[in-house]
């Protein structure tokens, strides 16, 4: 039996990440990517952090933040890389071998527009790709090397790299004497014994940055929690932190920070005979007053600029990327995939299921409903066992509702016991 139950866990666990590598990501991606740039310091870890936890489609931005003109971002990208590159090593050439071909094509996209600390981990990643084992059959040698050499040659190696100076066991950067001669000519450099003072000429060229992983610093924590308890307030949201009230000044700053973008593929269709409405004519839905849940259906539209808009508010109340990816799953038109997401959510770990399953419970389709309900019904939760009493008033499908009373009766027989 546990053999059985451990191979219908791992069907819906293959199931989920299958539905769960789909286009927000790339959503995410990009309003991260632009934020970098702005972002206070000490967020910069985390934001490099969820970026990474997206998986291989992460590569390219954390290859643009290696580039980046901030110290912080570069630093924490090239060890947030170096980690990632260690993760690739376990999995198979077919497997990688796309992967570190796309980084090194993304390196070259770069090269003119280099950070002031990107040389370093650039040339670092371009020698490990060299050493790759790649599946030849699906990538291109001869350009990988190409490109790899070509951003080694590219490189300007320089002692005072903060990726490459040396840590005391506090994890602290040491003073390095070199960097104290960032614009000397590196064959003249000032002898520091006492007495000294004369130009002394190296023998020897300045060795290569080591490849070692440096020591990662800790972490900074997300700042946002997740729920813990779901009782009626007065904000929309769940995950929103906001206070309860907010005035019409503050509703009318809020859309003039967010001013409605205009969707650039409403063109006129040549192929068909009736006019297309101009994007102005097109009415916008005021996504700050919906629910969570409305918000969310907006994802599964076909509008890019509404289901970019519907991220940005979910984003601003306080959503995460595994909510996004469960919020996907959650207005998918297929019923089986929702099907699904109701028998994984009890598996998942950090996960509080109850906002999902009372969300299921509502769902269009009967079935949904049914399985939810039946889900609902195992837990001691006020709040749920308060959704199962409400859906005997509000439930309209017979069978559904007969599920439900069946579930009440059971209770009412237990308790009496």
């Amino acid at each position: 039996m546990l053999a059985i139950g451990g191979v219908a866990f791992l069907g819906l666990a293959v199931g989920i990440a299958f539905w769960w590598g789909r286009p927000f990501d790339s959503f995410l991606l990009r309003r991260w990517e632009a934020e970098l740039s702005t972002l206070p310091d000490e967020s910069v870890p985390g934001r490099l952090e969820q970026i990474a936890a997206l998986g291989d489609r992460s590569f390219p931005t954390l290859v643009a933040a290696l580039h980046s003109e901030r110290r912080i971002v570069a630093e924490n990208a090239s060890r947030v890389l170096r980690r990632e590159f260690g993760k690739l090593e376990l999995r198979s050439a077919d497997e990688t071998s796309p992967i570190v071909a796309s980084v090194a094509a993304e390196l070259v996209r770069h090269r003119d527009t280099p950070g002031a600390y990107s040389d370093t981990g650039a040339m670092w990643l371009a020698t490990r790709i060299l050493l790759w084992p790649i599946d030849r059959k699906l990538v291109d040698g001869e350009l990988l090397v190409a490109n790899c050499e070509l951003i080694i040659r590219s490189a300007k190696w320089t002692p005072q790299s903060p990726f490459e100076k040396p840590l005391r066991e506090n994890g602290e950067w040491q003073d390095d004497l070199i960097a104290e001669a960032r614009n000397t000519d590196p064959a003249e450099l000032v002898s520091t014994i006492a007495g000294g003072g004369l130009p002394v000429q190296l023998t020897d060229a300045p060795a290569l940055p080591p490849l070692g992983v440096p020591v990662a610093s800790e972490l900074q924590t997300v700042a946002i929690a997740e729920p813990q308890y779901f009782t009626p307030v007065q904000s929309p949201s769940m995950f929103d932190a906001r206070p309860m009230t907010s005035s019409p000044d503050e509703g009318q700053l809020r859309s003039k920070a967010n001013p409605p973008v205009v969707d650039s593929r409403q063109s006129l269709d040549l192929r068909r005979e009736l006019p297309i409405a101009p994007p102005e004519m097109t009415a916008r839905p005021d996504l700050q007053s919906m629910s969570d849940l409305d918000v969310m259906h907006k994802l599964a539209g076909s509008d890019e600029s509404i289901v970019r808009d519907a991220v940005d508010e979910l984003y601003r109340r306080g959503f995460q990327t595994k909510h996004f990816r469960l919020a996907e799953l959650l207005v998918d038109p297929d019923p089986s995939v929702r099907l699904q997401l109701i028998q994984s959510l009890p598996q998942m770990s950090g996960i509080d299921s109850r906002p999902w399953l009372l969300w299921l419970s509502r769902d269009r389709d009967p079935a949904v409903r049914k399985a939810a309900v039946s889900v609902i019904a195992t837990s001691s939760d006020t709040t749920l066992q308060k959704r199962v009493r409400e859906l005997e008033r509000e439930e309209t499908d017979e069978e559904v509702l007969q599920t439900v009373r069946q579930i009440l009766n059971s209770r009412q027989a237990n308790s009496i016991r």
